[in-house]
């Protein structure tokens, strides 16, 4: 067997290191470009819906302000339904804002270096 001088050695061991650091920053890069990709895709389609939604759902509620309004003045009507929209809106984003805080906090929990 031939010896290898240590010297000669280290220096292939860090050779061989920084190949694998290399190699795996650039899968990490070429992993986080296409889960973007699919994420940026998956987000549009999602949203391709939500202009005839946010219509319909307009519709809906000057329709149920007209309605309301049979019984009483109509501008106290589509007062009531914007306040319940608001409300109902604000409950919603205090709801899942809370839930992206928590998600948010235990990934950076379970990322966190371990020192």
């Amino acid at each position: 067997m031939e010896s290898v001088p240590p010297r000669e050695a280290l220096q292939r061991l860090v050779d061989g290191l920084q190949t694998l650091m290399r190699e795996h920053v650039a899968l990490a890069r070429a992993e986080f470009k296409e889960d973007l990709r699919d994420t940026g895709r998956d987000l549009l389609v999602s949203a391709a819906g939500v202009p005839a939604l946010a219509a319909g759902y307009l519709l809906l509620m000057v329709a149920a302000a007209f309605l309301l309004a049979l019984w009483i003045p109509q501008w106290a009507a589509f007062g009531i339904i914007a306040l319940v929209n608001l409300g109902a809106g604000g409950f919603v984003s205090l709801v899942w804002g809370r839930r992206a805080l928590q998600q948010r906090s235990e990934r950076q929990r379970i990322t966190a270096p371990l020192h």
